[in-house]
Parts: C-alpha cells; structure tokens; sequence
C-alpha cells in the first residue's frame, strides 16, 4: 500500500497565509522600536528622563500582556471569524 499524495500548496495560499503574519510581525517590530528611533526627541520635547522613557516605551508590551486574557475569552465566546 502506497500512502496518499499531499497536495502541495499554491504560492497563492502560501502567499495569503503568510502576508498577514509578516505584517503582524512588522507592526509588533515598529512598536517594540519606535521610542528608541524617536528618544532624543522626546526626552527634548516632553523633558523626559531615563525612567520615564522606559516607561512609555514598556507601556506597548504591558498593553499588550493585558490584552492577552480578554482577547482569549472574545475568541472563545465569539469565535475568531467575529473577533
């Protein structure tokens, strides 16, 4: 007995799948990076210190831990289609 044949996926799918993940990598990429292009500005404009900036620059990962379990429970009620 011979096992089935997968079938190989298009460029086409590969291209669909893989698009939204790379753009989703590339916007969490500018975010974790954005205050340390932009530090000297803001530390002259807002007169920021060193923990200060830190601060802003940890508020995008602590949003984003927040968003974790309410995000899970949206998924699972709604379904990811809705959400």
């Amino acid at each position: 007995m011979t096992a089935p044949a997968t079938p190989a996926l298009s460029p086409i799918i590969m291209f669909r799948v893989f698009t939204p993940f790379a753009l989703g990598y590339f916007l969490s990429y500018t975010y974790r990076t954005v205050n340390a292009v932009i530090a000297p500005d803001l530390v002259l404009d807002l007169g920021l210190n060193a923990n200060a900036l830190g601060l802003l620059t940890s508020a995008y990962f602590l949003s984003f831990a927040a968003f974790q379990l309410p995000l899970g429970i949206l998924l699972d009620h709604y379904g990811p289609r809705r959400v």
